[in-house]
């Protein structure tokens, strides 16, 4: 059974951590710093319907983020050989590409977890695996 967190409590989280934050840096800085501390690694995901394991955060070497240091099964080639971890990446995002082109709801409602929230890249709205899949249905193509 997937756990859920709604809107109103993931707000409350949001302002426990940055109750006293000055500016948005300090806000970034205090968000990954509650990730850090409560998310207790390792633990199993779903990342473009393949299962995962983060077995740790990083902060990187510059920007904004957090990085997911993640281990998964690799699936093989065509001959038979294992992908690297480039080609494993490449082939999961263009599995969601190809399911975004085709206006694949399904495809979402499968492969994204049920818990799942994103940001949608350009409206900067926190979306959820349902709002996405109401997306792909309501598009106007």
């Amino acid at each position: 059974m997937s756990k859920r967190i709604d809107r109103a409590r993931l707000d409350e989280l949001i302002d426990e951590a940055t109750v006293d934050c000055y500016g948005e840096e300090e806000e970034h800085t205090a968000l990954l710093t509650m990730i850090e501390e409560r998310v207790i690694c390792p633990f199993r995901a779903k990342v473009i319907g393949e299962t995962i394991e983060v077995t740790q955060f990083e902060w990187p070497s510059s920007g904004y983020g957090m990085l997911a240091v993640c281990h998964w099964k690799v699936v093989s080639d065509a001959g038979g050989g294992a992908l690297n971890d480039a080609a494993q990446l490449l082939y999961m995002e263009m599995k969601w590409s190809d399911a975004d082109k085709r206006g694949d709801a399904a495809w979402v409602e499968r492969n994204f977890a049920e818990n799942y929230y994103g940001v949608d890249s350009r409206t900067g709205k926190l979306n959820t695996q349902a709002d996405d899949v109401a997306d792909i249905k309501n598009r106007k193509e």
